[in-house]
């Protein structure tokens, strides 16, 4: 294996009840990745009832969540409409214009500006039926 141990990234041998204090820190931080079945060379060492020598365990913070949405750089009204966008499901230009007291010509600024940062998928629609959904994470 090529990563290293690091703040986020921790190898165990074998699985003990104690690890759930690292997975307790991840889920308190950034999140993080426990690899079970790894010296802390990364190099595999055999486990016992599992395929292949190694079981992974990933940890992700709220992606959408309000601090995770501040540290990327969004301003209020992208934040209150990211949250807005989780909840109902989409969020359009008419709906975002209303949340944030804001024009038109701001509401689709700002909603191409979370589209490019990868936070919401582009709408099928355009005009008036265009609809913003979150973008998915890979695996969801």
């Amino acid at each position: 294996m090529k990563r290293k141990e690091s703040h986020s990234i921790e190898f165990k041998q074998s699985w003990r009840s104690e690890y759930l204090k690292v997975i307790s820190a991840f889920a308190n931080s950034e999140g993080g990745s426990l690899y079970i079945g790894l010296d802390d060379d990364g190099n595999p060492v055999p486990l016992k009832n599992v395929k292949n020598g190694v079981m992974s365990v990933i940890f992700y913070k709220d992606r959408w969540g309000e601090n995770h949405l501040k540290k990327l750089g969004l301003n209020e009204r992208q934040i209150k409409a990211v949250i807005y966008a989780r909840e109902a499901g989409e969020i359009s230009n008419s709906i975002y214009q209303k949340i944030n007291n804001v024009g038109k010509t701001t509401a689709t600024n700002e909603l191409s500006e979370l589209v490019k940062m990868g936070l919401l998928a582009e709408p099928t629609a355009k005009g008036r039926g265009a609809k913003y959904k979150l973008k998915k994470l890979i695996g969801q």
